[in-house]
């Protein structure tokens, strides 16, 4: 350092490095000059205040995005388990569906083969019964 400017190790009396403390060759040491005291707390400034409240505001932002995203993730499983319950219900419905398909298209084949076997053995048309009454009552006159 330059002659007359102390650093804060010679200001509180202490020596510097590789050299001996100041004053000490004469005898005198610090005691002929002002000793400077510890440094004062003092409160923080407006631009420190000001940088707190922002600090603070952030913290409350903060936290307020925590609550909406613990929510959000909550929603979300909720939604994902109704779709889920949903895929289910519509693969059932899809397989109950396949089921009664194949077996309608089985019963329509049995249906042909009935009347296919129906043709065969009947003796051609049958009278209706009304028919067959009157055919009765024009026969015994």
């Amino acid at each position: 350092m330059g002659v007359g400017v102390l650093t804060a190790n010679e200001m509180m009396g202490e020596a510097r490095p590789g050299r001996a403390p100041l004053g000490a060759a004469d005898g005198a040491g610090l005691a002929g000059r002002p000793v400077a005291g510890r440094p004062r707390v003092v409160a923080p400034g407006r631009l420190e205040r000001a940088y707190q409240a922002r600090i603070g505001r952030l913290e409350g932002d903060l936290e307020a995005s925590a609550l909406v995203e613990r929510g959000t993730q909550r929603r979300c499983e909720r939604v994902e388990g109704r779709l889920e319950q949903s895929e289910r219900h519509l693969e059932q419905s899809l397989q109950t569906e396949r089921r009664l398909c194949a077996t309608l298209g089985r019963l329509e084949g049995e249906n042909a083969l009935l009347r296919e076997r129906i043709v065969r053995l009947g003796p051609g048309r049958r009278r209706s019964w009304l028919a067959s009454l009157l055919g009765r009552a024009a026969a015994s006159r």
